[in-house]
C-alpha cells in the first residue's frame, strides 16, 4: 500500500471527504489578494480563472492551501468586473502533507511498541558509491528507524550507520538517500 492509498483510507475512517467549493470575487484592476471561503484546500484540486480563462500557478498566482490566500503575481491583477475571478477547489479537514506528518509522529511515538523489520542482504553492493537506494522491492515501508550494514558477504557482525553517513527515507518516492555515499574504504 502506498501512502496515497493509506491517506485515502484515513479520510474514509475520519469522514474527511473532500467537498467541492467555488468562490467568486470582483476584480478591480489592482487587488492582488483574495481569500478562499473554506480551508484547507486539497492539493492539486483547484482551478483559478479570470474572465473565464484558466490561469497558471506560479506564473499568474500563488495559493497558500492552508490559509486560502490566493495572491496574483505583480502585473496580473484581475481586471475590473463583477464575479470575474473564480476558484473551484476541494476543501478538506486535513491536507495530505499533514496526514503524513501525523503518521510519522504516531510512528515516532509508538516505534518501540511495534515495528516490522525487513532485511535485504543483497542491496549493500548496489548502494556502493551511489546516493540513492531504490526501496520499491520492499513493500509497505512507511518509516525507516535505523540502518545497519556488514562489511563482507560472510560476516555476521552488523554495525549501525549512525555517525558514518547521513541518510533519509522518502516514503513517496520509495527511496533511501545516503550522503556521503558508502564505499569499502569509508566503512570501518
Amino acid at each position: 500500500m502506498i501512502v496515497a492509498q493509506f491517506i485515502s483510507k484515513l479520510r474514509v475512517e475520519l469522514k474527511d471527504f473532500p467537498r467541492v467549493q467555488r468562490d467568486r470575487w470582483d476584480g478591480d484592476g489592482s487587488t492582488l489578494l483574495f481569500l478562499a471561503s473554506t480551508v484547507p484546500i486539497k492539493d492539486a484540486s483547484y482551478v483559478v480563472k479570470v474572465g473565464g480563462v484558466t490561469k497558471t500557478e506560479t506564473t499568474h498566482y500563488t495559493l497558500d492551501r492552508d490559509t486560502g490566500e490566493l495572491l496574483f503575481t505583480t502585473g496580473n491583477a484581475p481586471a475590473s468586473a463583477s464575479d470575474n475571478v473564480e476558484m473551484t477547489y476541494r476543501s478538506v479537514k486535513i491536507r495530505d502533507e499533514d496526514y503524513i506528518e501525523i503518521i510519522c509522529d504516531a510512528i515516532d511515538y509508538f516505534k518501540w511498541k511495534f515495528w516490522k523489520m525487513a532485511i535485504d542482504t543483497t542491496t549493500l553492493t548496489s548502494v556502493k558509491d551511489q546516493y540513492e537506494y531504490d526501496c520499491s522491492g520492499v513493500t509497505n515501508i512507511l518509516y525507516v528507524i535505523n540502518l545497519w550494514y556488514k562489511t563482507a558477504a560472510g560476516s555476521t557482525i552488523w554495525q549501525a550507520m549512525q555517525g558514518l553517513t547521513n541518510w533519509k527515507y522518502y516514503v513517496e518516492q520509495l527511496k533511501l538517500y545516503i550522503d556521503p555515499t558508502l564505499n569499502v574504504s569509508s566503512l570501518p
